[in-house]
């Protein structure tokens, strides 16, 4: 599909969401060779989620002439196809140049007062899981949990109540990603928080938002249970998708944010090739980019946050600052990451940085410091990264720094010897 169908189905996603069941198109799609098998999809059980996830993959598989074919196939879904060929035979008529146009034309405006009051309480959340205040976390969002369920649900849809369904939204959020840096494998099961998250794009000043979030926190979750990282990496793609028609904000960069980290787990750790550390930097580089587009303090954390994450990338450490043995660490990249954590200790970034990303910058001062063969410092940087660690209540992290020390510390041992 090109640009101007893809958004002619964003218009018409929630009448699709809430009116297909993909099992009813599925033999004809099958049989047109669009689907990848005759039972897919026969794992969810949920329509809406059925729904979702067919609507993600189909927009990159098939053409939108015989989607509309699939869907006047069936005579319950002929209105649809009559609706979506009536949007696009509209738009095509409005614009001289349908793709650029329709873009523009589509696309929502996040620049106001109360989305930086939305943005600045969820970076707050954020940032009180990433330094274990657990009670002001649960707090917060209690408050605002409480003032939502309080509204009738005819009321939800009122124009005066979608900051607070923003924030609500922001919520849900805020809990998705607090069991992933506790890495609760089990959070892929909790079917009522990810259907509240989809359920809120009813509410919610931007419909997609809700959507996009939903889709790649359920990527992450299927990868933190073991699910394979082609699976949990589609879901990106469909989140990328629902942000087409927004400008760069919070959401787009913790899209590409959690992007990094799946390839980074998954790929680049097992295989670790130039082509893949270069994709990861240039990701990087853009998540950066997408934060900056918001708040200044916001953009600020999130930039100290990946400078570190690309420091450890050429430093041959992994997301969990296990050392990958496999990787070669360059002149040049010990020299790039060096440069990248001179920013670092600044009034600017330190006196706001939580304790699990204190424990990532000494574990790659350490390994800058053994790089040069600096012993006593590189054992003195990773036993202060322990030290965060273990305030962090970082478990996966302690595992391997305490691998690191006692390497470090077999080493220096031998060296007096």
């Amino acid at each position: 599909m090109n640009e101007v169908e893809r958004n002619v189905l964003l218009k018409r996603h929630r009448d699709l969401v809430d009116t297909i069941d993909p099992y009813e198109l599925r033999p004809f799609l099958y049989s047109k060779g669009v689907l990848p098998g005759p039972t897919y999809l026969d794992d969810i059980p949920i329509r809406t989620k059925r729904a979702e996830i067919f609507l993600g993959y189909i927009v990159d598989t098939c053409s939108f002439s015989l989607f509309l074919e699939a869907l006047s196939e069936d005579d319950a879904f002929d209105f649809l196809a009559v609706k979506l060929r009536e949007d696009l035979e509209n738009i095509t008529r409005q614009n001289d140049h349908e793709s650029q146009n329709v873009y523009h034309e589509l696309k929502e405006d996040l620049n106001s007062t109360k989305r930086g009051m939305v943005v600045s309480f969820r970076h707050k959340l954020k940032r009180y899981s990433m330094s274990g205040a657990t009670e002001e976390f649960f707090q917060e969002c209690q408050k605002i949990t409480d003032r939502w369920k309080a509204i009738p649900k005819p009321a939800k849809f009122l124009s005066n109540n979608k900051d607070l369904a923003d924030m609500y939204a922001m919520v849900l959020d805020a809990k998705m990603e607090r069991r992933r840096i506790l890495y609760d494998k089990t959070l892929h099961t909790d079917e009522e928080l990810f259907d509240a998250m989809l359920g809120m794009s009813a509410y919610t000043s931007s419909a997609n938002l809700p959507v996009a979030m939903y889709l790649v926190r359920y990527g992450s979750a299927l990868l933190m249970a073991g699910k394979p990282v082609e699976e949990a990496l589609s879901h990106v793609e469909q989140a990328k998708q629902r942000l087409q028609t927004l400008p760069a904000c919070l959401e787009s960069g913790v899209v590409l944010y959690i992007e990094y980290n799946m390839l980074i787990s998954k790929k680049y750790e097992n295989m670790p090739t130039d082509k893949m550390k270069n994709r990861l930097l240039k990701i990087g580089a853009q998540a950066i980019d997408h934060f900056g587009h918001e708040q200044e303090t916001v953009g600020k954390d999130f930039r100290r946050i990946l400078l570190i994450k690309q420091a450890l990338l050429l430093l041959g450490i992994g997301l969990f600052l296990n050392n990958l043995d496999s990787v070669i660490v360059s002149k040049e990249d010990r020299e790039r990451a060096e440069k990248l954590l001179q920013e670092i200790p600044t009034p600017n970034y330190w006196e706001r940085m939580e304790p699990r990303w204190k424990v990532r910058y000494h574990a790659a001062k350490s390994k800058l410091f053994l790089l040069k063969d600096q012993m006593p410092e590189s054992l003195s940087e990773i036993n202060i990264a322990s030290e965060y660690a273990t305030a962090a209540d970082s478990e996966k992290e302690v595992d391997n720094i305490k691998e690191t020390v006692a390497f470090l510390s077999e080493r220096q041992k031998l060296s007096f010897e």
